[in-house]
């Protein structure tokens, strides 16, 4: 048996606002798996921690990472989430796509940034946009050099928490706009709607890719924007984003929460010299073609055939 955990494992003090029968019965049925995997060594060291909480009966080896209940023996491991790199590529190299891409092209600037998420409040969308305010703010010259393309994907909309962040999102791109358009310069183009394939052509052209998400078991985003893009573009990963333990060597990190972190990240970005782009770009697509989806299966299928 085993189970997988795609989003990330919360510590004790947050599984102690649910009722301790909920609790328990979470981590003591998971223990009678063989493995419990998860996307980041973070998490695992999480679930050890609420093992050790919450299911008194059992016996945590943390050299191992493995948990003894009787007789039986878990596993808890960490496999992380990866894509289909051929299939990526394949729906980017689609007549559907590159007629997306010349069409976006004509919005984008000389260098554009690209925001690609749904509208959720942990996906830190507000602070992005604040960032590239800040960004035009600071750095006059870059005005008319910078556009941004914003491809959001309206999420949840019965619950009105989202529906005012969507709301909130609407009014600092209307207030960006308002205060930094030229006669032939919008700063943020924004595309409300989910068009997988208008966004795989936004992943193609992006100079800075922007992820700045609060706290995710992964982002796709991070890893099919670099298999695709065409200007050896530069990702700006936030250190919370389940993605960046393994592509932190090709990313700028940036503290999801701190604005003025993420806009000297955009600066650094559209201002780096084209060996470094490089040097990044490759770093990223080899890494996420040697660890794609086949390979995050693979993992898991040969540590259960060794059992």
């Amino acid at each position: 048996i085993q189970h997988y955990v795609h989003v990330p494992w919360p510590t004790p003090r947050y599984w102690q606002m649910l009722p301790s029968y909920m609790v328990e019965a979470i981590c003591v049925s998971l223990c009678k798996a063989d493995i419990v995997g998860f996307q980041t060594d973070q998490d695992v060291q999480s679930f050890l921690d609420c093992i050790e909480a919450f299911a008194p009966e059992s016996k945590v080896e943390r050299s191992t990472n493995t948990i003894t209940t009787g007789a039986r023996t878990c596993r808890a491991k960490t496999y992380p989430m990866s894509v289909n790199v051929e299939e990526v590529r394949a729906i980017a190299n689609a007549p559907r796509a590159i007629e997306y891409e010349k069409s976006l092209g004509k919005s984008s600037g000389k260098q554009t940034i690209v925001r690609i998420e749904r509208v959720e409040p942990h996906k830190n969308i507000v602070r992005g946009l604040k960032a590239y305010e800040l960004l035009l703010k600071h750095h006059q010259e870059l005005r008319r050099h910078v556009t941004f393309l914003a491809l959001l994907v309206p999420s949840r909309t019965h619950i009105q928490q989202y529906r005012r962040y969507m709301d909130d999102i609407h009014a600092v791109i209307k207030q960006i706009n308002d205060t930094y358009s030229t006669g032939d310069w919008t700063p943020i183009e924004a595309f409300i709607e989910n068009n997988y394939a208008q966004a795989v052509a936004a992943m193609k052209i992006y100079d800075v890719l922007l992820v700045n998400t609060l706290i995710e078991g992964t982002n796709l985003i991070a890893k099919e924007g670099p298999v695709i893009n065409l200007r050896n573009g530069v990702l700006i990963l936030s250190k919370t984003s389940g993605a960046y333990p393994e592509l932190a060597s090709g990313v700028l990190a940036v503290t999801p929460t701190d604005i003025e972190d993420t806009a000297a990240a955009m600066y650094k970005a559209v201002t780096m010299d084209l060996s470094e782009r490089e040097n990044f770009a490759d770093f990223l697509r080899t890494s996420i073609e040697e660890n794609d989806l086949d390979k995050w299966l693979y993992s898991q299928l040969s540590d259960l055939a060794t059992l």
